[in-house]
């Protein structure tokens, strides 16, 4: 197969080596740089050096020594046209710097920026000017700060987070290496390559509260059949204590109040199972991907559990293996729909019909001081090992068509990894089962999980009859919290927020006001600014009730104001410990 490309095996009427002898006596013997094809087909450019002899016969001889490489490119010559020139060293790294998509910058040995691109200026919303020169050691954001003090101990540095420019004033998430420059042994400085990373975050979040939704959708029917239970005997509990009461007003038997307190104890039961299926549903559909902060595995597996538990009752006992662990930094919401997702592929890998011989189980612990485990593993019909390496890639799924996106696991190990954590498939045997593991780094010290709260004593101070005020536009649960209430509080009840600001302008005394959050016309949140500008003392001894900030306006008001809430359905005693602390706190 000849070398040379169709194009040039003849060239001005020649064939190709008899032009090349001439273009060679041309140009004072020097090489001739020409294409040539490689066997694949690819074509690249040779340098010819040419030996012209003639044979005994008179017959004339060309003799061509082909050359690659840099050096021997630059010093041919190119009597065709067909390469633009080699640029310079310099001026080709010069180029690179430029055109590469990322910010880039050099730093010395100190810290300070030395050179950078126009692209990272562009990043930051600065300039080369105001960057070049830079301390990065006196930044004011301490996770770059260390990334960088990584890179001058001779270690790769990571940053991955928010970042405020302060002199471009700019507020985005950036992800970012600083990596040594190391000569005889010794720290010279590091280049930094800085990736702007906002937009991705954001498709990253739709796509995860996306895939959240249509789990939750497939789950549904199991959520409705877990609420309908307890809902059923709560029903009736309710109907059978109405009689009850009934038939003791008429014979006065105290049989029949033992008998009515128990039904009552069946029906508080009930109430407290809807109550937890409707908060962990609010945990994991709630957009938090904002939110990090420290996080409970435990509290994380139970959420899941429930929302998981009609998917797998029907095919597998769960075993619980959970030890006591230090919380994770993370976004609650995000770390649930992990471990729904893991635990309901879990139960989709086994048929149903035989829940007593198959398992899934959920493991906890310790991988090391500063990091911990978390195992699903199951007795399905495990993965095939050439398909193992494809489960976390974007749209690739083993389910039947229309059962699952093919996302559930790529939007799992981007939560886990983005947390500085690791998921992979530990185990897996056709037949036999899989086991999946994440593992993740502790919180750091000093970090709290945000629902927990010491305990406070509920006992109430008489020294006058305490008052509060409640706002809901819910008629009946007002109603209700006064009968409850009011036996040992003087209670006032309000179904709207207009009337209540009406209450509070002309009457400053109430020691609580429990209010709603989201009422028509005039909300909790319109009611809690107005009095705040025309009663301040009042401020401090609001409580909002809610069933779920579901509106941006409402995430908002609570992240900025920090204000004591109270979680619907709740407890009367946990609004005698909200009474203690808003009277401590005055």
């Amino acid at each position: 197969m000849s070398i040379l490309p169709p194009r040039l095996r003849e060239i001005d009427g020649a064939p190709f080596f008899e032009w090349l002898a001439r273009e060679s006596r041309e140009h004072g013997g020097r090489a001739i740089r020409a294409l040539v094809r490689r066997s694949d087909g690819v074509e690249i450019h040779q340098a010819f050096r040419i030996s012209v002899r003639t044979d005994s016969g008179g017959a004339l001889l060309v003799v061509a020594v082909l050359r690659g490489g840099a050096d021997e490119l630059e010093l041919s010559a190119d009597p065709l046209r067909e390469s633009s020139g080699r640029l310079s060293s310099e001026t080709s790294s010069q180029a690179a710097f430029e055109a590469v998509p990322v910010g880039v910058l050099y730093f010395d040995a100190r810290a300070r920026i030395t050179a950078c691109n126009e692209m990272l200026a562009a990043q930051l919303g600065s300039s080369r000017d105001l960057l070049v020169g830079l301390d990065m050691l006196t930044l004011p954001n301490a996770a770059v700060r260390r990334a960088v003090e990584e890179a001058l101990a001779g270690r790769d540095g990571h940053f991955d987070g928010e970042y405020l420019s302060a002199t471009g004033g700019r507020r985005r998430l950036y992800r970012a290496l600083f990596s040594p420059v190391v000569r005889d042994a010794r720290v010279e400085g590091g280049v930094g390559i800085v990736d702007d990373v906002t937009e991705r975050k954001e498709i990253e979040a739709r796509l995860a509260q996306g895939e959240r939704m249509a789990s939750l959708g497939r789950l549904a029917a199991g959520v409705a059949h877990e609420i309908n239970n307890p809902l059923a005997y709560v029903r009736t509990s309710l109907d059978v204590a109405r009689r009850e009461l009934e038939r003791f007003a008429k014979d006065g038997e105290a049989k029949r109040l033992e008998k009515l307190l128990e039904l009552l104890a069946h029906a508080d039961d009930g109430v407290e199972r809807v109550r937890v299926i409707a908060n962990d549903l609010k945990t994991f559909s709630r957009g938090d991907e904002g939110s990090w902060t420290a996080v409970e595995l435990s509290r994380v597996v139970e959420t899941a559990v429930n929302l998981s538990w009609n998917e797998i009752r029907h095919r597998a006992q769960l075993v619980r293996q959970l030890d006591a662990l230090p919380p994770v930094m993370g976004s609650e919401s995000r770390y649930v729909q992990v471990v729904v997702n893991l635990l309901v592929n879990a139960a989709q890998s086994i048929a149903e019909g035989d829940a007593q011989r198959n398992r899934i189980t959920v493991r906890t612990g310790r991988v090391s001081p500063d990091r911990v485990f978390l195992e699903v593993e199951d007795t399905g019909r495990g993965i095939d090992a050439d398909r193992i390496e494809h489960v976390f890639e974007p749209f690739w799924t083993s389910k039947p068509k229309g059962v699952g996106t093919g996302l559930g696991l790529s939007i799992c190990h981007g939560i886990v990894t983005s947390a500085g954590g690791e998921i992979r498939v530990e185990r897996s045997e056709p037949g036999v089962g899989s086991t999946f593991r994440i593992e993740l780094p502790v919180a750091p010290d000093g970090a709290f999980p945000m629902h927990a709260r010491a305990a406070v004593d509920p006992p109430i101070r008489e020294a006058r009859r305490t008052r509060i005020l409640v706002v809901d536009d819910e008629q009946k649960l007002g109603a209700t919290l006064a009968l409850a209430l009011g036996d040992r509080f003087e209670v006032e009840v309000v179904d709207n927020g207009r009337d209540a600001q009406l209450v509070l302008e002309r009457d400053a005394g109430f020691d609580l006001v429990l209010c709603d959050l989201m009422m028509p016309e005039v909300s909790g949140m319109d009611l809690y600014e107005r009095v705040s500008e025309t009663r301040p003392a009042l401020a401090s001894r609001f409580v909002f009730m809610t069933g779920g900030a579901f509106t941006e306006r409402a995430r908002e008001f609570l992240k900025a104001h920090r204000l004591r809430r109270i979680e619907k359905p709740f407890p009367l005693e946990r609004v005698e410990e909200l009474l203690a602390e808003v009277r401590d706190a005055e």
